[in-house]
Protein backbone atom coordinates (compact mmCIF):
# COMPACT_ATOMS: atom_id res chain seq x y z
CA UNK A 1 0.00 0.00 0.00
CA UNK A 2 1.83 2.92 -1.42
CA UNK A 3 1.56 6.44 0.95
CA UNK A 4 -1.22 8.52 1.23
CA UNK A 5 -0.44 12.48 1.68
CA UNK A 6 -2.92 13.02 4.71
CA UNK A 7 -5.13 16.52 4.61
CA UNK A 8 -4.54 17.49 7.99
CA UNK A 9 -4.33 21.44 8.86
CA UNK A 10 -8.09 22.00 7.12
CA UNK A 11 -9.47 19.90 8.46
CA UNK A 12 -8.63 20.61 12.00
CA UNK A 13 -9.01 24.35 10.88
CA UNK A 14 -13.08 24.09 10.82
CA UNK A 15 -14.62 23.45 13.99
CA UNK A 16 -17.77 21.66 12.08
CA UNK A 17 -15.44 18.69 11.46
CA UNK A 18 -15.96 16.51 14.68
CA UNK A 19 -18.59 14.72 14.02
CA UNK A 20 -21.01 14.63 11.10
CA UNK A 21 -24.60 12.51 11.79
CA UNK A 22 -26.23 11.00 8.85
CA UNK A 23 -28.04 9.54 6.34
CA UNK A 24 -24.88 7.61 6.20
CA UNK A 25 -22.44 10.20 7.94
CA UNK A 26 -19.05 9.43 5.49
CA UNK A 27 -21.19 11.26 2.27
CA UNK A 28 -21.54 14.28 4.87
CA UNK A 29 -17.82 14.38 5.92
CA UNK A 30 -17.07 14.05 2.25
CA UNK A 31 -19.29 17.07 1.70
CA UNK A 32 -18.11 19.02 4.52
CA UNK A 33 -13.98 18.08 3.51
CA UNK A 34 -14.53 19.62 -0.20
CA UNK A 35 -16.57 22.62 1.19
CA UNK A 36 -13.32 23.68 3.24
CA UNK A 37 -11.04 23.05 0.60
CA UNK A 38 -13.02 24.02 -2.28
CA UNK A 39 -10.63 27.09 -3.02
CA UNK A 40 -7.77 24.83 -3.85
CA UNK A 41 -9.63 22.55 -5.75
CA UNK A 42 -11.18 24.52 -8.11
CA UNK A 43 -7.55 26.50 -8.30
CA UNK A 44 -6.60 25.12 -12.14
CA UNK A 45 -9.96 26.04 -13.78
CA UNK A 46 -9.81 29.24 -12.10
CA UNK A 47 -5.83 29.69 -13.14
CA UNK A 48 -6.33 28.15 -16.41
CA UNK A 49 -10.12 28.76 -17.64
CA UNK A 50 -9.20 27.08 -20.73
CA UNK A 51 -8.65 24.13 -19.26
CA UNK A 52 -12.00 23.36 -18.06
CA UNK A 53 -13.33 25.06 -20.90
CA UNK A 54 -14.46 28.29 -19.34
CA UNK A 55 -14.46 31.63 -20.16
CA UNK A 56 -13.27 33.99 -17.77
CA UNK A 57 -16.36 35.25 -16.38
CA UNK A 58 -17.26 31.59 -15.66
CA UNK A 59 -13.86 31.13 -13.79
CA UNK A 60 -14.75 34.59 -12.01
CA UNK A 61 -17.79 33.07 -10.66
CA UNK A 62 -16.22 29.66 -9.25
CA UNK A 63 -13.49 31.57 -7.97
CA UNK A 64 -15.64 33.69 -5.84
CA UNK A 65 -17.97 30.96 -4.68
CA UNK A 66 -15.16 28.60 -3.71
CA UNK A 67 -13.20 32.06 -1.65
CA UNK A 68 -16.58 32.19 0.06
CA UNK A 69 -17.38 31.65 3.50
CA UNK A 70 -20.07 29.19 3.65
CA UNK A 71 -22.41 27.18 6.26
CA UNK A 72 -22.94 23.69 5.00
CA UNK A 73 -25.95 21.67 6.62
CA UNK A 74 -27.78 18.45 5.92
CA UNK A 75 -30.81 17.38 6.20
CA UNK A 76 -31.31 13.80 6.75
CA UNK A 77 -34.81 13.41 6.90
CA UNK A 78 -34.27 13.79 2.73
CA UNK A 79 -38.25 16.01 2.70
CA UNK A 80 -36.52 18.14 0.13
CA UNK A 81 -34.42 16.97 -2.35
CA UNK A 82 -31.27 18.40 -4.29
CA UNK A 83 -29.75 21.93 -2.78
CA UNK A 84 -31.73 24.73 -0.19
CA UNK A 85 -30.35 28.07 -0.62
CA UNK A 86 -31.08 29.55 2.79
CA UNK A 87 -28.99 32.55 2.61
CA UNK A 88 -25.86 33.85 0.81
CA UNK A 89 -23.59 31.90 3.10
CA UNK A 90 -25.62 29.27 4.44
CA UNK A 91 -26.99 26.45 2.31
CA UNK A 92 -28.40 22.81 3.62
CA UNK A 93 -28.55 19.82 1.24
CA UNK A 94 -30.59 16.75 1.41
CA UNK A 95 -28.51 13.97 2.65
CA UNK A 96 -29.45 11.35 0.05
CA UNK A 97 -28.55 13.55 -2.45
CA UNK A 98 -24.55 12.31 -1.34
CA UNK A 99 -25.76 8.28 -1.37
CA UNK A 100 -26.34 5.95 -4.09
CA UNK A 101 -30.37 4.77 -4.02
CA UNK A 102 -31.08 1.05 -2.72
CA UNK A 103 -31.15 -1.33 0.29
CA UNK A 104 -27.60 -0.54 1.66
CA UNK A 105 -27.12 3.04 0.09
CA UNK A 106 -23.47 3.91 -0.90
CA UNK A 107 -21.94 6.98 -0.87
CA UNK A 108 -21.60 8.63 -3.86
CA UNK A 109 -18.15 9.88 -5.21
CA UNK A 110 -16.06 12.45 -4.28
CA UNK A 111 -16.68 14.02 -7.55
CA UNK A 112 -20.25 13.83 -7.27
CA UNK A 113 -19.78 15.20 -3.77
CA UNK A 114 -17.70 17.96 -4.94
CA UNK A 115 -19.94 19.37 -7.71
CA UNK A 116 -22.84 19.38 -5.25
CA UNK A 117 -20.90 20.77 -2.72
CA UNK A 118 -19.86 23.65 -5.36
CA UNK A 119 -23.01 23.60 -7.10
CA UNK A 120 -24.92 25.22 -3.61
CA UNK A 121 -21.99 27.48 -3.47
CA UNK A 122 -22.50 28.99 -6.66
CA UNK A 123 -26.41 29.12 -6.03
CA UNK A 124 -25.92 30.95 -2.53
CA UNK A 125 -23.22 33.30 -3.42
CA UNK A 126 -23.46 34.24 -6.83
CA UNK A 127 -27.06 33.22 -7.29
CA UNK A 128 -26.59 31.36 -10.24
CA UNK A 129 -29.92 29.02 -11.27
CA UNK A 130 -29.58 25.15 -10.46
CA UNK A 131 -29.14 24.61 -14.41
CA UNK A 132 -25.73 26.59 -14.89
CA UNK A 133 -24.20 25.86 -11.43
CA UNK A 134 -24.41 22.47 -11.75
CA UNK A 135 -23.08 22.71 -15.21
CA UNK A 136 -20.25 24.54 -13.88
CA UNK A 137 -19.44 22.18 -10.95
CA UNK A 138 -19.80 19.25 -12.97
CA UNK A 139 -17.14 20.64 -15.52
CA UNK A 140 -14.87 21.57 -12.74
CA UNK A 141 -15.08 18.01 -10.87
CA UNK A 142 -15.17 16.33 -14.27
CA UNK A 143 -11.80 14.60 -13.96
CA UNK A 144 -11.29 13.27 -10.55
CA UNK A 145 -9.60 10.40 -9.75
CA UNK A 146 -10.12 8.66 -6.46
CA UNK A 147 -8.77 5.65 -4.48
CA UNK A 148 -10.89 5.05 -1.29
CA UNK A 149 -9.01 2.24 1.27
CA UNK A 150 -11.44 1.12 4.25
CA UNK A 151 -10.72 -0.83 7.35
CA UNK A 152 -13.41 -2.52 9.30
CA UNK A 153 -13.44 -3.58 12.62
CA UNK A 154 -16.14 -5.86 14.51
CA UNK A 155 -16.27 -5.05 18.43
CA UNK A 156 -19.08 -6.00 20.61
CA UNK A 157 -20.63 -2.77 20.42
CA UNK A 158 -20.31 -2.52 16.71
CA UNK A 159 -18.67 -2.49 13.62
CA UNK A 160 -16.44 0.77 12.34
CA UNK A 161 -14.31 1.56 9.30
CA UNK A 162 -11.29 3.50 9.41
CA UNK A 163 -11.75 5.60 5.96
CA UNK A 164 -8.75 6.73 4.12
CA UNK A 165 -9.53 8.44 0.66
CA UNK A 166 -7.18 10.31 -1.81
CA UNK A 167 -8.46 12.70 -4.60
CA UNK A 168 -6.21 13.71 -7.09
CA UNK A 169 -8.05 17.16 -8.93
CA UNK A 170 -6.53 18.93 -12.00
CA UNK A 171 -4.91 21.25 -8.94
CA UNK A 172 -4.18 18.97 -5.92
CA UNK A 173 -3.77 15.60 -4.61
CA UNK A 174 -5.61 15.19 -1.17
CA UNK A 175 -6.53 12.35 1.35
CA UNK A 176 -9.13 12.81 3.65
CA UNK A 177 -9.29 10.10 7.13
CA UNK A 178 -11.88 9.49 9.03
CA UNK A 179 -13.43 7.02 11.55
CA UNK A 180 -17.61 5.74 10.82
CA UNK A 181 -19.91 4.05 13.53
CA UNK A 182 -23.05 3.53 12.84
CA UNK A 183 -24.94 6.95 12.76
CA UNK A 184 -21.78 9.37 12.99
CA UNK A 185 -18.12 9.73 11.04
CA UNK A 186 -15.42 11.34 13.03
CA UNK A 187 -12.29 13.32 11.89
CA UNK A 188 -9.34 11.85 12.93
CA UNK A 189 -7.26 14.81 12.05
CA UNK A 190 -6.84 16.93 15.31
CA UNK A 191 -5.62 14.14 16.84
CA UNK A 192 -3.15 13.08 14.64
CA UNK A 193 -1.50 16.30 14.23
CA UNK A 194 -1.40 16.70 18.31
CA UNK A 195 0.43 13.70 18.00
CA UNK A 196 3.07 15.00 15.79
CA UNK A 197 4.21 17.94 18.94
CA UNK A 198 5.15 20.14 16.05
CA UNK A 199 4.02 23.85 15.44
CA UNK A 200 3.54 23.79 11.98
CA UNK A 201 3.71 20.17 10.36
CA UNK A 202 3.93 19.45 6.28
CA UNK A 203 4.38 16.99 3.56
CA UNK A 204 2.81 14.48 6.21
CA UNK A 205 1.87 11.20 4.35
CA UNK A 206 0.30 8.23 6.24
CA UNK A 207 -0.74 4.82 5.32
CA UNK A 208 -2.71 2.78 8.03
CA UNK A 209 -2.12 -0.68 7.76
CA UNK A 210 -4.19 -3.00 10.32
CA UNK A 211 -6.69 -2.28 13.53
CA UNK A 212 -5.94 -4.44 16.20
CA UNK A 213 -9.09 -5.10 18.53
CA UNK A 214 -7.83 -4.32 22.57
CA UNK A 215 -11.07 -5.79 24.23
CA UNK A 216 -15.20 -5.90 23.55
CA UNK A 217 -15.48 -1.83 22.87
CA UNK A 218 -11.81 -0.69 22.62
CA UNK A 219 -9.74 -1.18 19.71
CA UNK A 220 -6.43 0.58 18.29
CA UNK A 221 -5.47 1.56 14.06
CA UNK A 222 -1.83 0.87 13.53
CA UNK A 223 0.17 2.68 10.53
CA UNK A 224 3.27 4.87 9.72
CA UNK A 225 3.53 8.49 9.58
CA UNK A 226 6.27 10.97 7.82
CA UNK A 227 6.30 14.11 8.20
CA UNK A 228 8.46 17.64 8.30
CA UNK A 229 8.71 19.89 10.89
CA UNK A 230 10.21 23.46 10.20
CA UNK A 231 11.31 24.01 13.16
CA UNK A 232 13.41 20.13 13.80
CA UNK A 233 13.32 18.66 10.53
CA UNK A 234 12.07 15.62 9.00
CA UNK A 235 10.87 12.35 10.78
CA UNK A 236 8.91 9.24 10.72
CA UNK A 237 7.54 6.89 12.85
CA UNK A 238 4.83 4.40 13.94
CA UNK A 239 1.21 6.24 14.21
CA UNK A 240 -1.33 4.27 17.00
CA UNK A 241 -4.91 5.49 17.20
CA UNK A 242 -6.86 4.55 19.86
CA UNK A 243 -11.18 4.71 20.19
CA UNK A 244 -13.56 3.43 22.33
CA UNK A 245 -16.85 2.21 21.14
CA UNK A 246 -19.96 3.15 22.99
CA UNK A 247 -23.47 0.64 23.64
CA UNK A 248 -25.25 2.98 20.95
CA UNK A 249 -22.52 1.51 18.20
CA UNK A 250 -21.13 5.12 17.80
CA UNK A 251 -17.64 6.33 18.67
CA UNK A 252 -16.66 8.07 22.41
CA UNK A 253 -15.35 11.30 20.85
CA UNK A 254 -13.94 11.78 24.04
CA UNK A 255 -11.49 8.66 24.06
CA UNK A 256 -9.77 9.22 20.97
CA UNK A 257 -6.11 9.36 21.08
CA UNK A 258 -3.24 9.27 18.28
CA UNK A 259 0.09 8.71 19.24
CA UNK A 260 3.63 8.11 17.87
CA UNK A 261 5.83 5.80 18.44
CA UNK A 262 9.36 4.61 17.50
CA UNK A 263 10.03 8.15 16.39
CA UNK A 264 13.06 8.67 13.95
CA UNK A 265 14.74 11.53 12.15
CA UNK A 266 14.71 11.32 8.78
Amino acid sequence: MKFLALLLMMLNAHAGVQGVGKGGGFGEMQAYSANITMGRQVSACVKSPAVCEFTFQEASLIERAAMASVDLQFDPTCRQSGVEVLSSRQVRISSCELYQVGPHPKVKSFSEIAALVLQARLMATQSLDSTNSSRLAQTVFRDVAQDLESISVQLVFGNFFFHTLKVQTRASSETFVSLEGKTTTVDLSGHVLSALDCREPSAVQLDFADVQVLSENQAVALGRIEWDCSASGSFAGELQVYFTARQDEEVEAGALQARIVKRVRR
